[in-house]
């Protein structure tokens, strides 16, 4: 008898901080552990318009940046984009679909891919979930990946978010002075830690496990309880990341 078919997942993402990459991993990580065969993608803004802007860290006048990224996000705009082999087309078991939060939506290169002829060859009866990563407002965003997966034909499962700590304020600063490199901030002002922080990865494979097992029922082997006393902390990434 021939063994059974290891469950094919797929993650597509868009990181320029690296902190949803780090989320990615997580996921990608934990469904190994139970027997998946996980291929990540990560997608590139390569739209000339706007690929200069996120080009390193420290970067110059990141405010100036993020707030040229406005007038596209408002009208929801798309653009050139790197998409890996892997997202272009394949026979997927399960999706993940990570993005950033850019103005309270999805970002822009994530939006490109969802609208695109890969997604919808991708994501056609197939089950997908999304996790956002932003200083506070995700609703939008993970709204618009479900809504334009569920246009796509993907069979929407569930989501999950990662914020920053201290207000809105508070966490702008925080990631002004990270995105500047200009650490002296930090000590100036007592602003809260920016990105994600340590434990953010129980959170991450919690909801991992929770959409593994509700799209694949008996397909992996059983998840490894995480210990309670391990924080499941919230996460940040820039609005441009």
């Amino acid at each position: 008898m021939d063994a059974p078919t290891k469950p094919k997942v797929l993650i597509v993402y868009f990181t320029f901080s690296k902190q949803t990459e780090r989320v990615a991993d997580v996921i990608g990580e934990t469904l190994e552990a139970r027997g998946a065969e996980v291929t990540k993608a990560r997608i590139m803004l390569t739209d000339k318009r706007w690929a200069a802007r996120f080009e390193k860290i420290p970067m110059r006048f990141p405010m100036i940046k993020i707030v040229g990224m406005l007038p596209a996000q408002t009208r929801q705009a798309t653009g050139e984009i790197g998409v890996p082999p892997a997202a272009q087309d394949g026979d997927y078991d399960l999706v993940f679909i990570g993005s950033p939060t850019w103005w309270f939506r999805v970002s822009l290169p994530i939006r490109t891919w969802l609208k695109s002829d890969h997604a919808a060859k991708i994501l056609a009866g197939k089950p997908f979930g999304a996790f956002s990563t932003s200083r506070r407002y995700w609703t939008h965003n993970v709204g618009e990946v479900e809504a334009f997966g569920k246009d796509a034909g993907g069979i929407w499962i569930d989501q999950t978010h990662f914020v920053a700590q201290g207000n809105q304020v508070q966490s702008m600063m925080s990631w002004l002075s990270y995105m500047s490199g200009f650490t002296w901030v930090d000590r100036l002002f007592r602003l809260p830690p920016t990105n994600l922080k340590p434990g953010f990865e129980t959170q991450a494979r919690d909801y991992a496990n929770e959409v593994a097992d509700r799209a694949l029922p008996g397909r992996l082997t059983a998840a490894v309880e995480t210990p309670a006393s391990v924080e499941a902390p919230a996460a940040v990434e820039t609005p441009a990341s």
